[in-house]
């Protein structure tokens, strides 16, 4: 359910003073029923069921007394929209097109900004809400640039990650990589041997000298 601030002292304005008892409160009610850019889709039908069979109101009438000495409801998109600006004003103040509402407001009005009544409302934010915009893309630019960093400093450890095991367990060509046995020595060569054969007698080879069916497998 949304908040909205209300004014205390509004029953004491002259303008609504002088309304009739039932544009009283339809008055109060758009205020409640608009949202948050001030636009109410027009439907008397639903809002007679809210205001009471014995608040009997229509549009014409609302028109002639909401305007009649200042144009407080402005008629959009073929009067399907009521527009309310002083809506914005005493719910937001001053309007900054930096603030996330403020913009989000802005941008649905925007639809509108051709209407002559409207125009002038959005013409002081039009540079500024570029500039947001633009601060906008810049912030989406640099959220892109700092995931690009991530992905490629991801895949700079993967590569180290790789070389590292190729290093302890791989040599060229994907085989398993053989290190010098400590205190042996090939029994060919004498080179420092990388590989035990097991049998009746223990023989160590070097990486030449091992046999071929060990070679295919292991890289010295």
């Amino acid at each position: 359910m949304a908040k909205r601030m209300t004014d205390t002292d509004k029953y004491k304005k002259r303008f609504v003073r002088g309304l009739p008892g039932a544009y009283k409160l339809l008055w109060d009610y758009l205020y409640h029923d608009c949202n948050h850019a001030g636009i109410w889709h027009v439907d008397f039908e639903i809002a007679q069921i809210y205001l009471g069979a014995d608040m009997p109101v229509d549009s014409k009438t609302a028109l002639e007394l909401f305007n009649a000495d200042e144009e407080r409801v402005i008629v959009l998109d073929e009067g399907r929209k009521w527009f309310i600006p002083k809506f914005l004003e005493f719910q937001y103040g001053q309007m900054n097109p930096r603030n996330r509402v403020h913009l989000s407001v802005l941008k649905a009005l925007m639809v509108f900004i051709e209407n002559p009544a409207v125009k002038p409302l959005l013409s002081p934010f039009l540079g500024a809400m570029q500039g947001a915009k633009d601060k906008d893309k810049d912030k989406d630019k640099d959220k892109e640039q700092e995931k690009e960093e991530r992905e490629r400093e991801k895949e700079k450890l993967n590569k180290e990650k790789e070389r590292e095991r190729e290093k302890k367990i791989g040599g060229s060509g994907g085989k398993l990589r053989l290190f010098p046995i400590p205190g042996k020595s090939c029994c060919k060569c004498r080179m420092p041997a990388v590989y035990k054969a097991v049998g009746e007698f223990n023989h160590y080879y070097c990486g030449e000298h091992m046999p071929a069916q060990v070679k295919e497998k292991y890289d010295a």
